[in-house]
């Protein structure tokens, strides 16, 4: 079909509209993308798989497929051994297996035995899946639960921030402390828990000054009696950066293992969507 045939047709904003029913972003472009086909045996082929589609969206069921963004520039960029994915970036990847484990539910339905055979190829990587949801929360903050090492290292956090602050709520109580004060809190400078002092009487309290306020006012002054205890919790926090990116680049390495298969599921599941936002569309 000629272009002058498909402006006439206005194909461009058919498309565009078949687009928004796609439920992932690759699938939207690749409807949008779409051009006529002029092979009897693929234009048959797809018109079956559509047919199947609507089908079972007459009986009211979905496709289960999650929305989902372009993963094949992260799956290229990780074939390099040495790059490591950062926590949002390895979760984006959920739910394209959420999608592949939601389509096996169709496998070997006899309402739709030529989707079934695109099914049946796809691989759900459960054990990465699951690896992913058990060390990376929602707001891609790496979970206690995703080493023993980590979690250890997070409770010697909390336990050396806890006593830090119990000691520095004495300091702030203390008849000799008192009058050099700003405020009567404890705050936090630097990654380092510090008590405010007044910049004019600064010197007043032995420690180590960290900041000092934008009105020049305050001076935020961690005293000696627990720089020692300030250096500890510094270090469990290096250690927790440390044991962080191992969880990550171990998570990482998983994905590159997998990436030829796992490529070929996000494939399948965006041909999937394709066929399912034209199924839509028909309706």
């Amino acid at each position: 079909m000629d272009k002058h045939t498909l402006q006439i047709l206005e194909f461009n904003k058919i498309v565009e509209m078949a687009g928004t029913f796609a439920v992932t972003a690759p699938g939207r472009e690749k409807v949008i993308n779409t051009a006529p086909l002029r092979n009897p045996e693929e234009i048959a082929l797809k018109s079956s798989l559509i047919s199947e589609c609507r089908t079972l969206l007459s009986e009211g069921r979905l496709s289960g497929i999650e929305h989902f963004d372009e993963l094949t520039l992260l799956l290229q960029r990780i074939k390099p051994e040495d790059v490591v994915l950062d926590a949002f970036q390895l979760r984006s990847f959920l739910p394209l297996f959420d999608s592949a484990l939601n389509l096996k539910g169709f496998e070997n339905d006899p309402l739709c035995s030529g989707l079934s055979n695109i099914i049946s190829d796809i691989t759900t990587h459960p054990e990465i899946k699951k690896t992913i949801e058990r060390s990376i929360n929602n707001e891609g903050r790496v979970r206690d639960t995703a080493s023993k090492k980590l979690a250890v290292i997070r409770r010697g956090i909390s336990s050396g921030e806890n006593n830090i602050k119990v000691m520095l709520d004495g300091i702030l109580k203390e008849k000799e402390v008192t009058p050099h004060l700003q405020d009567f809190f404890v705050a936090e400078r630097n990654n380092r828990l510090v008590i405010p002092v007044k910049i004019d009487f600064k010197g007043s309290v032995p420690g180590v000054l960290h900041d000092i306020s934008n009105t020049g006012e305050t001076a935020y002054i961690e005293p000696y009696s627990i720089q020692h205890l300030g250096n500890e919790l510094e270090s469990l926090r290096v250690e927790e950066k440390l044991e962080e990116y191992r969880i990550l680049r171990a998570i990482t390495s998983l994905l590159r293992e997998e990436r030829s298969g796992i490529g070929d599921d996000y494939y399948k599941v965006v041909e999937i969507d394709v066929l399912w936002a034209i199924a839509r569309f028909s309706e």
